[in-house]
């Protein structure tokens, strides 16, 4: 699971600081959860993100490859 914490942390890096997901997290919470390798719950939020512009192509497919490496549906 080593090749995940570096897909997930570009995807965070991507998140603008005033973005909030649904559940009204922002990029420090999905940092913070990597911090503690919780790889699954720092996905889910940068899923959540549905607010903007700024996620572009490279955004969504940073998450989806650490998804197919995570075996996530």
């Amino acid at each position: 699971m080593t090749d995940l914490d570096p897909l997930l942390r570009r995807a965070a890096a991507l998140v603008p600081d005033e973005a909030r997901s649904d559940a009204g997290l922002s990029r420090a919470d999905v940092q913070e959860y990597l911090d503690h390798n919780e790889f699954e719950v720092a996905h889910g939020i940068l899923a959540d993100f549905h607010d903007g512009a700024w996620q572009g192509e490279e955004f969504w497919a940073l998450p989806a490859e650490a998804a197919g490496l995570m075996r996530l549906r």
